[in-house]
C-alpha cells in the first residue's frame, strides 16, 4: 500500500500526497495532473521491479539512457526504497 508519494518535478508537477488506508479519490480540473500522478504510481512501480529483476540475474552494473525517464531526477531506487543519489 502506498502511504505517501513526493513527487519534484515530474513532468509538470511537483507534489507532495499522503494517503488514508483504504480507499483514496483524485480529483481536480482538466490538466490539473491527474494522470501524471498516476503514471508516477506506474513508473515507481516498474522501477522497483527492475531493481527485483536485477536482483535475481546478478545485474552489477546496469547503463541507462541519458534523459530517459530513469533518469536525473536525483533519487534512485534501492532495496531499501527511494533514495538520494543520481539517478
Amino acid at each position: 500500500m502506498i502511504e505517501e508519494l513526493r513527487l519534484f518535478k515530474f513532468g509538470l508537477i511537483s507534489a507532495e500526497l499522503s494517503f488514508s488506508p483504504g480507499f483514496n479519490v483524485i480529483i481536480g480540473e482538466t490538466g490539473a495532473g491527474k494522470s501524471l500522478l498516476l503514471s508516477s504510481i506506474d513508473f515507481l512501480k516498474g522501477a522497483k521491479k527492475t531493481l527485483e529483476m536485477a536482483q535475481t540475474f546478478g545485474v552489477e552494473v546496469c547503463v541507462l539512457k541519458e534523459k530517459s525517464p530513469s533518469c536525473g531526477v536525483k533519487l534512485v531506487y534501492t532495496d531499501k526504497g527511494l533514495q538520494t543519489g543520481v539517478g
